[in-house]
């Protein structure tokens, strides 16, 4: 378990389907069902390639690695694949199954504690740079969404 991961999923509590995005074009469940995915992926349950070109990985580790937030207007390729409805009836819904997802990635590491992971944009990632990614990545959509500051 990671108190920082903890700690921000915990505000995501305070969204609804009413919460509107300081940028970007997102719904809040929208987010949340994004938030999901990449969730996902990092405990193996969706596998995805890095389009990452090879030769930009060594910088984009560094960025992962250093305090730099995810710019605004940051995109992941993978956003493509999603489909355009919506996974869930609610966000309720859609809060409860992200929950279950972060416990299944702690469940997941704490049984691989050298699993390698493929992320989309930051490529092969072990526990520690997948732990860093979801505080970058988490922190980015909650300022988006007005819950951090």
């Amino acid at each position: 378990m990671n108190t920082k991961i903890d700690e921000l999923i915990s505000k995501i509590e305070k969204l609804d389907d009413k919460t509107i995005p300081q940028w970007g074009t997102m719904t809040a469940q929208k987010m949340v069902e994004h938030l999901i995915n990449t969730f996902r992926i990092s405990s193996g349950k969706l596998e995805i390639e890095c389009f990452t070109e090879e030769r930009k990985l060594p910088i984009l580790k560094r960025f992962l690695s250093g305090d730099k937030a995810l710019p605004r207007e940051f995109k992941s390729p993978a956003n493509e694949l999603v489909p355009q409805g919506y996974q869930f009836q609610t966000i309720e819904i859609a809060k409860s199954n992200l929950l279950e997802e972060v416990e299944d990635y702690y469940n997941y590491f704490e049984k691989n504690p050298d699993s390698i992971l493929v992320n989309p944009t930051f490529g092969p990632l072990n526990k520690e740079e997948w732990e860093r990614f979801h505080i970058k990545h988490l922190t980015h959509h909650l300022t988006q969404f007005g819950l951090l500051m």
